[in-house]
């Protein structure tokens, strides 16, 4: 935790609260009660610690019901039609027992089997009625505090199908839309009403941060604009109710990242995935998006294991020698010596691009504090000044000025750091696998 506050300059931590994982295996006799629950099941009240003890704030996301809370069957993830009741004492108990934690998100890809079943049931996309009523039911617990706030959605990004061509998992923007009770030109389809003061979405991309999904529902990068119309448009019809009674909401990204080569070998290569992270950062800023946080801090191992086995998007390699399919044998702590190129780039992002006589460039200062930035070019093998600029007091900088330069490196420079190089010439789009291979992916 240490490293997300010191290193990454990181400020909020997600993790994930399961609910199978602290309950019994029978329903507890006072289940909004805080002590029917084991908090330490999973490392999880160690873990809020640790985020807690070194300045960060923590999201709770809420996932995974216990067998006795699922109805028409059960599975192990705890994904089966979890009782929206059973969900809210759950809740009510957690709210409680760390009343110190603000930020509720409420179920993970709801738009996944993996996550919430069915999504289907004999062909009729069901999904989002189950979802609203966990969602509403959650968030009357978690809007007792009032300092709380309800992060919803939280999607995955694509849509997929079996091999009959029949869906199994709708894309984001159909699910927000049955959800939300908004068509595709923004109109009302029916008057049902969701409680929330965020949505978030998950949006890997199979490219750079421009990169448009295959499929017209999935959300990408370069899908956000129309999740944000979706949102909006619930916005206007009053569909969305936040905790003042409003229905405005903040958006959000809560999971993002590309898995980086080394040590994965159909990742993107470590140059361009600072690159990459840079400009996922600004496009954030620029889409009016208030929050990105990256989906993992330290590479796992690359395996077969269909859990972690193709987790490799991490700021900080697993160890200080990263190799192509490395497997980790020790795994290290962060630190400088792990460290890739994309740490930096999250840490200090900065993008510049060349077009029509002019650059345009825009940055954060690596501890998001106002000053002076200094805008260098590399010229001859030496960095020489172009170009100053004035970050304001959250540490965004931006600037346009006049230059016939198109293909140079230019960077940042300010407080004693320098942010990563930014070449003005584009390299091209690429398609890639955000999370490479492993897993069940063969590399």
């Amino acid at each position: 935790m240490q490293a997300v506050k010191q290193q990454a300059r990181g400020s909020i931590v997600r993790l994930y609260l399961s609910w199978r994982s602290v309950a019994g295996p029978t329903e507890p006799a006072s289940p909004a009660n805080p002590t029917s629950y084991n908090w330490g099941a999973g490392n999880l009240q160690a873990n809020v610690d640790a985020a807690q003890s070194n300045g960060l704030q923590v999201m709770l996301t809420i996932r995974s019901a216990p067998d006795w809370a699922q109805r028409g069957g059960h599975d192990g993830r705890g994904t089966h039609n979890p009782d929206p009741q059973k969900l809210k004492a759950f809740t009510r108990a957690a709210t409680q027992r760390f009343s110190d934690v603000h930020l509720w998100g409420v179920w993970n890809e709801p738009n996944y089997k993996t996550f919430l079943s069915p999504q289907y049931r004999n062909g009729k996309l069901v999904s989002p009625t189950m979802y609203r009523a966990l969602l509403n039911a959650a968030a009357s617990a978690i809007h007792a505090h009032p300092q709380n706030r309800v992060v919803a959605g939280e999607t995955a990004p694509f849509s997929h199908w079996n091999r009959k061509g029949r869906p199994t998992a709708p894309g984001p923007l159909l699910f927000l839309r049955k959800l939300l009770c908004v068509d595709k030109s923004g109109h009302s389809t029916c008057k049902a009403k969701v409680h929330a003061d965020i949505f978030a979405t998950h949006p890997y991309t199979s490219g750079n941060a421009f990169h448009h999904a295959l499929n017209a529902n999935d959300v990408s990068f370069g899908d956000l604009q129309q999740w944000k119309r979706v949102i909006k448009a619930a916005s206007r019809a009053k569909h969305i109710t936040n905790r003042s009674g409003g229905h405005g909401v903040g958006l959000w990204i809560t999971e993002f990242s590309w898995d980086s080569k080394p040590i994965d070998p159909k990742a993107v290569p470590k140059d361009l995935h600072a690159r990459w992270t840079a400009e996922a950062l600004y496009r954030t800023w620029k889409l009016g998006i208030g929050t990105l946080l990256w989906g993992q801090l330290r590479d796992y191992e690359i395996s077969t294991d269909k859990t972690f086995g193709q987790y490799q998007s991490g700021l900080f390699y697993c160890d200080a020698t990263p190799t192509l399919k490395d497997s980790c044998p020790s795994y290290q702590n962060p630190s400088s010596s792990t460290a890739k190129p994309a740490l930096r780039a999250f840490r200090f992002p900065f993008v510049a691009y060349a077009s029509h006589g002019r650059i345009k460039v825009w940055g954060r200062t690596w501890n998001s504090a106002g000053g002076s930035v200094k805008i260098q070019r590399l010229k001859d093998g030496k960095w020489v000044a172009m170009k100053g600029a004035s970050a304001a007091s959250s540490g965004i900088f931006k600037k346009g000025f006049r230059s016939s330069v198109r293909k140079a490196k230019l960077r940042a420079a300010f407080g004693g750091a320098t942010s990563v190089p930014f070449s003005l010439a584009r390299p091209k789009d690429r398609f890639v696998n955000p999370f490479g291979c492993g897993g069940v992916i063969p590399c």
